[in-house]
């Protein structure tokens, strides 16, 4: 890329790092073993969160996103980006700096990486690497797609990712697939997924992952949660709108304590400056043993159980949000109009035809506990496909666009 000394920042607190157990173990492999010491967090830079601080930097490299926050260019009149590597929906930003800018469809930013940056048969001039940082990007691979699943979130972008780390990687001699360097065949991705070694890495990457039983509610909300921030002009004032996401990989009914969930929200919300959250879960239906299913597919649920998503929302008043990150990010917050605000936003939520939201069983104690303006939902999400990555932008279109949603199932 740029050949220029460069250090990754982790854009969050040193104390969270336990939440993500994956990440973790997959640092450990490349020989990171302490890593609050050894990485750079937002906490390690001096006065960040002071106005009058800018950050001592100005340039920038975006990964896994394509919008820098407020708070890298604040008071920072020469920063600019000047790259990035993205896989989620194109923000159309830093066209005029941004080289190489990468924002592609895959199932792991890793891939990218591997694919456009490293050195490889088709790019022989990438940045050589060690063979510690290969693994870990095979490892990111691997828990972004459930170990190149067939029929997950794999594309081939991903499978010739990890094709092209394992060579480069600590796993090289561990693997019993050929890999030629002759100009021969290499293997395809389906030979890699299949492989013994990464069978086993997958399986291990995968259980820390889903292993969330000493985790509470506070801990599940922010272990892996995206925030936007939106101009929202069909509201009086123009305000700007935080949102947050959360992914919860287990089903509400483990987590969610029916009457005071939503009071962890709201605290959550308020420690934050969330205008908007919402936390879509995923999980697998316990298997049905009945043997009442039919055809391959039915089958195959019948074994593993069916995948499963949920949705839970809250929309909150600024008013009530006492934090000193809600004032530095929205200092036009309160002029929000929460009841127009909250009817519209679900109104397109629960009318849109790919995500068929329906009634959630889970009791929520609407009539305490809360102040006044805000209201909280819960959903079952009928078709379990649509993912946060769909999501998302959803959320942005209904808070951004002037003009009536139109949403998916209307013609």
């Amino acid at each position: 890329m740029h050949r220029r000394p460069t250090v990754p920042l982790i854009p969050m607190q040193p104390e969270d790092f336990h939440l993500r157990a994956e990440n973790i173990y997959a640092l450990n492999l490349a020989g990171i073993y302490k890593p609050r010491e050894q990485l750079l967090f937002l906490a390690d830079i001096p006065h960040l969160n002071d106005a009058d601080t800018s950050f001592p930097s100005q340039r920038f490299v975006l990964v896994d996103h394509n919008k820098i926050k407020d708070r890298y260019l604040h008071n920072n009149v020469d920063g600019r980006v000047v790259a990035i590597v993205d896989h989620r929906e194109d923000e159309g930003l830093y066209k005029d700096t941004a080289d190489p800018r990468i924002v592609l469809p895959c199932g792991s930013c890793c891939s990218h990486i591997a694919t456009s940056v490293l050195p490889s048969r088709d790019n022989p001039l990438g940045i050589s690497v060690p063979r510690e940082l290969a693994t870990l990007l095979l490892c990111g691979v691997l828990i972004d797609t459930d170990g190149l699943r067939s029929g997950g979130k794999a594309l081939q972008v991903d499978r010739d990712a990890a094709v092209i780390l394992i060579p480069l990687s600590t796993y090289s001699e561990m693997i019993t697939t050929t890999f030629s360097s002759e100009g021969g065949m290499r293997p395809d991705g389906n030979a890699v997924r299949d492989d013994k070694s990464i069978k086993d890495l997958t399986s291990t990457l995968s259980r820390k992952k889903l292993d969330l039983s000493h985790l509470g509610t506070r801990d599940l909300l922010k272990r892996d949660c995206k925030v936007y921030e939106y101009c929202v002009a069909w509201l009086p004032g123009s305000p700007i709108v935080r949102v947050g996401l959360s992914s919860v990989p287990m089903p509400l009914c483990e987590w969610a304590r029916e009457g005071t969930v939503e009071e962890e929200i709201f605290s959550w919300m308020r420690a934050r400056g969330i205008h908007i959250h919402g936390a879509i879960t995923s999980f697998k239906e316990k298997p049905n043993k009945k043997g009442s299913n039919k055809g391959k597919e039915k089958e195959r649920e019948k074994e593993t159980g069916k995948s499963r998503r949920e949705q839970i929302w809250m929309v909150v008043n600024p008013g009530v949000l006492e934090s000193a990150e809600q004032a530095a990010y929205s200092s036009r917050g309160r002029q929000i109009d929460v009841v127009k605000l909250s009817s519209r936003f679900f109104e397109s939520l629960e009318k849109d035809g790919a995500l068929r939201l329906g009634e959630h069983e889970l009791r929520l104690n609407k009539n305490g506990g809360l102040p006044v303006g805000v209201e909280v939902r819960v959903y079952h999400q009928r078709d379990s496909n649509p993912t946060r990555k769909y999501t998302a932008p959803l959320v942005k279109k209904i808070l951004t666009e002037q003009v009536a949603v139109s949403l998916s199932n209307e013609s």
